[in-house]
């Protein structure tokens, strides 16, 4: 029987509420939070190589010279600043890998390297609309939005 508490949510939630604590649930949270890791990895060793291998490539410069960002941090800045803040966010996601954050319920590296995602996003998805680029904007817009999605997937669950 539902208890009267439970009786007025939406039936997703009440599914939810069953899976949530479920044997299957604890074997398959860290595996989406693996995952997840991976994925970021991934994306972020390819994006921060690239930058560091080829330098500030012309069109990023024709992209920001008519800005803000090309009297101040400078473009070259500007380009050098994405490259580190994609290196560190996949130092995080390495560290909280290696560290098996996935398998604890506190995952302070990996909120960490959510947090510093987030904020990458949000300033691409800023410059690309400055630049008045709305196609590319609307893509890093959804990297924000997907990446919201995943620290909802991947969130601290309680016992």
């Amino acid at each position: 029987m539902i208890s009267a508490d439970r009786a007025n949510l939406p039936f997703t939630h009440l599914l939810r509420a069953r899976y949530h604590n479920s044997m299957l649930d604890r074997i398959l949270h860290p595996i989406r939070i693996v995952a997840v890791q991976l994925l970021f990895i991934g994306m972020f060793i390819t994006t921060a190589l690239s930058k560091w291998h080829s330098g500030v490539y012309p069109p990023f410069h024709k992209q920001f010279d008519n800005t803000w960002i090309a009297k101040f941090p400078g473009v070259d800045a500007a380009f050098y600043i994405i490259a580190a803040s994609e290196s560190l966010a996949c130092i995080l996601f390495i560290l909280s890998l290696i560290t098996g954050e996935f398998l604890r319920s506190r995952r302070p590296i990996l909120d960490v390297a959510f947090t510093g995602t987030l904020l990458l996003f949000m300033a691409l998805t800023y410059g690309t609309f400055l630049s008045s680029q709305f196609d590319v904007a609307a893509h890093n817009f959804f990297y924000f939005v997907g990446t919201m999605g995943l620290v909802y997937l991947t969130r601290e669950r309680s016992a």
